[in-house]
């Protein structure tokens, strides 16, 4: 009975984001091929590090058939405006090692989302901040299979910090799993 109500709640829900002009769900993997081209792309849309309301941390992946093997690009997003620090700005504990990172990026991305008031919902104005990294297949692997990983962000005046480990289907972990899956699998 609590699995029929919880797909109920599920369908409600990404029908009234579909009715919201929100097309694609946080943790799902798109794949296209340009018509100019032909370079294959593999998205992940960022997804929480932990449930979402204790979290402001979204974490997304970003593949093309023109880049090397078994490179990816990390897309981290932070809830708010922020900039982020200009060295080693994305930190990973993964099981007692951490792992700092350098963006790809100049400058912080930030992005004001509009919200939404109708007489459906109202959801208020929102900001985001993002920065890029160039990651690897192995740092991915690490993630996806260490048993307690965090997260840090360093922002220019503090940082945010989440539980990467959350194995929520609405979380960043499971969706790197796929991801993983998806480009790295056997055999392709």
């Amino acid at each position: 009975e609590f699995m029929r109500i919880g797909i109920l709640l599920f369908i409600v829900f990404a029908s009234g984001c579909a009715s919201l002009g929100i097309v694609a769900l946080p943790w799902s993997i798109s794949e296209s091929v340009s018509g100019f081209d032909n370079t294959k792309e593999i998205v992940m849309e960022p997804a929480w590090t932990q449930d979402g309301a204790l979290s402001s941390i979204k974490l997304g992946l970003y593949k093309t058939s023109k880049m090397e093997i078994d490179s990816v690009i990390l897309t981290v997003v932070v809830k708010g405006a922020y900039n982020f620090a200009p060295k080693e700005s994305l930190q990973f504990n993964i099981d007692g090692q951490v792992i700092s990172l350098e963006s790809i990026d100049d400058i912080t991305k930030i992005i004001l989302d509009e919200g939404v008031y109708n007489s459906v919902a109202y959801i208020p104005p929102t900001s985001w901040s993002s920065k890029r990294y160039d990651v690897n297949k192995d740092l991915i692997n690490k993630l996806v299979n260490g048993k307690e990983v965090w997260v840090k962000v360093n922002l220019s005046q503090e940082y945010v910090e989440g539980k990467f480990s959350v194995d929520s289907f609405t979380c960043a972990r499971p969706a790197f799993k796929k991801f993983y899956s998806k480009v790295w699998s056997v055999g392709k």
